[in-house]
């Protein structure tokens, strides 16, 4: 995992591209929301509220939910998924991720494994995606869908969080979407614009070397 690539194009990008996004976009409206609505089913279903919060992750994303109950106690995952709700810091965090499978059941990925725990505790578990790993040179399921890669991409977030355009991200995101969103968000989002234009380089690169 490449955090050198990764820290080299947070330190050059233009956070004033942010400001070209369409924050009314469904995908970036409908973010509160969701939250709102992960919390609302943690509150009233507890750990039966992961399957739900599942859903919501994936009908967020461009892939179907599939939940794998093949070889894992089920119930014993979703107790500790569902416990994430109580991390109060990092180190927790790091922990809870330690007792998780190596492999996720849902949809074996730590991709949508990622934003459920996202939208269980927005402040302490960050989305990882194809996006936010093509800034840590990762560019192929295989290389970025392990526990271990999610675990140091968190440790990655947690060091940089005070980092100055982290601020700025917050504060584009107050003034054009109009809700807050956390430092954890904030630096996932500014990976994830990053790690957008990377692909779409790379997408430009191979048909120019097609011809």
């Amino acid at each position: 995992m490449d955090i050198e690539s990764a820290f080299r194009h947070i330190k050059n990008y233009n956070i004033k591209k942010l400001n070209s996004i369409d924050f009314k976009d469904p995908y970036l409206k409908s973010y509160p929301n969701l939250l709102n609505a992960s919390k609302s089913l943690l509150e009233n279903l507890k750990e039966d509220s992961i399957l739900p919060i599942s859903h919501l992750a994936y009908a967020w994303m461009p892939t179907i939910l599939t939940y794998n109950k093949e070889n894992l106690d089920i119930e014993v995952f979703e107790k500790t998924v569902c416990s994430a709700t109580s991390v109060k810091n990092q180190y927790d965090a790091i922990e809870l991720l330690d007792v998780l499978p190596e492999t996720s059941p849902i949809n074996n990925s730590w991709i949508g494994l990622s934003k459920v725990l996202h939208f269980i505790n927005p402040d302490l578990f960050p989305i990882w995606d194809s996006r936010v790993a093509a800034c840590f040179e990762k560019f192929n399921a295989q290389g970025y869908n392990k526990k271990n890669i999610y675990m140091n991409y968190c440790h990655f977030i947690f060091q940089y969080l005070d980092f100055k355009k982290v601020q700025s991200v917050k504060s584009i995101y107050e003034k054009k979407a109009n809700y807050s969103i956390s430092s954890i968000r904030a630096l996932e989002f500014l990976l994830f614009s990053l790690g957008r234009e990377i692909l779409k380089e790379r997408a430009e690169k191979k048909k120019i070397s097609k011809k």
